[in-house]
């Protein structure tokens, strides 16, 4: 017994150095990918942005708010400082805690909101890659396949179209919950089930639309194998499968909660016919931001979403279906069925869905799942049928790796990954060079406690510029009046009437009303024409205005006679 029991120890001891070796080396090329795919994102985090685009702006201070806030006050996380004297304001859309927590070490390290956000973009690319890679390794039992799926989903065009929301560049929980969802059907052990549920939630603090997607995909694949396997027969697997949903509602309902008081509070949903919009098309599944994609975008003329997989996701994921489906094949065994069976499905159904109201699926889900009424873009359930061909193409590639010798094996695995690149190459990410904060907002910093507003205060269908007095508040986190979410408080409309013509009486009353302590004026982002206006009536309400910092275009007063409300950092 000891004699055999040292052998085993040996093993035992190296599969785990193995494991890790392995796990280092793709976490490495992981880290070498993410940075060629971004350059020069990796080299200039406190220097680029999406500051093109209000969704851009409002990611950027999103993500610095949660990763600020989690640690320096954590029980106030949802009482974002924007939509002043407002409350919850981080619920208003998506709070995105999955990337703020990520970005936790790079905001504490610089204080920066660009790096914060930056970083957790590469970060998300990074375990993309792992990811992946050990989904398609545990599916096909191919570490050369593993390899080149891995690449071709990190690095898919749908991330790169959607670099001004973050929650959708965070794909990497779903083949973790479908990884997860595979080892619980497996074997249904007490880690498993807890690995299963706790992936669920991990996927919910990321992004709703992929919880929802990962939700219904894991559930559809516990009922899918539960039947091929005879293990619907099984009391335990119905059991465990309970315990894993509970474990997961039990760690999302706190991050639900804020939510459904907002529904409760305000009635706050969508309707279905805001879907239409935002719904996909043949168009999209072949729109794609690649270098070696472009020459397909004049033919389609137009899209409303980039759903493109890539040349090479795509052929070699029909290959692999093609493949895994065939039922005489020496080659393919009853478990590879199994698993091309279920990805077929996943594929088709995230096909169905993402399509929209028009083809009935997400009208069904829509009446029957209370969440649906909270969202409004069944296209971003399109990275399902993206996902679904990467495991195909899996399984096509370990299909031929098993049919060459060790050395062309290494030498057809690498070549495809060079190819993944090239297919997936970008011209250039879409961010732009930071501009510097105006100075006014480090002087506002030194300043006793109150809120602030900035001007102009934008109405109506510009409300979006409000987004860089957001990016701009990540100086002194002070409490902001100004504010742009999905969902915008009732009185914000009319408070962005009464202060389009600040300074003025009405204006000023409001303010001090409120509480509301300092205002900074841009001048420079007034029309050259209203300046002259908006100097006078500075001058002539200069008895309620004390100037605390004059610099260029930009000036910040402290509002006479404001009365602090309780509460107001």
């Amino acid at each position: 017994m000891t004699g055999s029991g040292a052998p085993r120890a040996a093993r035992a001891r190296h599969r785990v150095a193995g494991g890790l070796i392995e796990w280092a080396l793709v976490t490495v090329s992981g880290i070498i990918l993410t940075t060629w795919f971004t350059y020069p994102l990796v080299f200039r985090m406190d220097r680029l942005g999406r500051t093109d685009s209000a969704d851009g702006q409002f990611s950027i201070w999103n993500v610095a708010w949660v990763a600020r806030t989690v640690v320096a006050d954590p029980l106030q996380l949802f009482d974002a400082n924007i939509f002043y004297p407002h409350r919850g304001a981080l619920a208003f859309s998506e709070a995105n805690l999955g990337a703020g927590l990520l970005a936790v070490p790079a905001y504490w390290v610089t204080r920066n909101a660009f790096t914060a956000h930056n970083f957790s973009v590469v970060v998300a690319f990074t375990l993309s890659v792992v990811a992946s890679y050990y989904l398609v390794r545990y599916v096909t039992n191919s570490r050369g396949a593993a390899a080149v799926s891995c690449v071709l989903y990190a690095f898919c065009p749908f991330v790169f179209a959607r670099t001004a929301h973050i929650q959708l560049q965070m794909v990497f929980p779903l083949p973790l919950c479908l990884l997860a969802m595979h080892r619980f059907v497996d074997a249904q052990t007490a880690g498993r089930t807890v690995l299963l549920g706790v992936a669920l939630a991990v996927q919910a603090a990321f992004s709703a639309y992929f919880a929802v997607l990962a939700g219904l995909l894991v559930a559809l694949g516990v009922v899918y194998y539960g039947a091929i396997g005879g293990r619907w027969r099984r009391r335990r697997y119905w059991v465990a499968s309970t315990v894993a949903a509970g474990v997961a509602l039990l760690l999302v309902l706190p991050l639900f909660l804020p939510y459904v008081r907002l529904q409760r509070t305000t009635g706050f949903s969508r309707a279905l016919i805001e879907s239409y919009d935002f719904s996909a098309d043949w168009r999209a599944y072949l729109a794609s931001n690649a270098r070696f994609h472009t020459w397909m975008l004049p033919l389609l003329k137009k899209w409303n979403e980039v759903l493109f997989p890539g040349m090479l996701a795509t052929g070699l994921g029909l290959a692999g279906l093609w493949v895994g489906l065939r039922s005489r094949d020496p080659d393919t065994d009853q478990r590879t069925r199994a698993h091309a069976l279920y990805y077929a499905l996943v594929g088709g159904f995230a096909l169905w869905a993402s399509v929209g109201p028009a083809a009935g699926l997400y009208t069904f889900l829509f009446h029957t799942i209370p969440v649906f009424s909270w969202l409004r873009a069944p296209a971003r359930f399109g990275i399902g049928v993206t996902l679904a061909l990467v495991v195909f193409a899996g399984i096509a590639v370990a299909r031929c790796l098993r049919r060459q010798p060790q050395l062309r094996s290494i030498s057809l695995a690498a070549l495809l990954v060079l190819g993944a690149l090239v297919d997936l190459h970008l011209p250039s990410l879409p961010y732009q060079e930071v501009e510097p904060v105006p100075a006014v907002y480090g002087a506002l910093r030194n300043q006793p406690p109150g809120a602030v507003v900035d001007f102009p205060f934008f109405q109506r269908h510009i409300f979006r510029y409000h987004t860089l007095y957001m990016v701009n508040s990540t100086v002194h986190w002070r409490p902001l009046v100004n504010g742009y979410s999905d969902y915008f408080p009732p009185d914000f409309r009319e408070t962005a009437g009464i202060l389009a013509l600040f300074p003025d009486a009405e204006g000023l009353a409001l303010l001090r009303e409120r509480g509301v302590r300092y205002a900074i004026v841009h001048l420079n982002r007034y029309p050259p024409a209203d300046r002259a206006a908006v100097l006078q009536r500075l001058d002539q309400h200069r008895a309620s205005l004390k100037p605390l910092a004059l610099m260029k275009d930009t000036l910040l007063y402290e509002i006479d006679g404001a009365v602090s409300l309780q509460g107001t950092p």
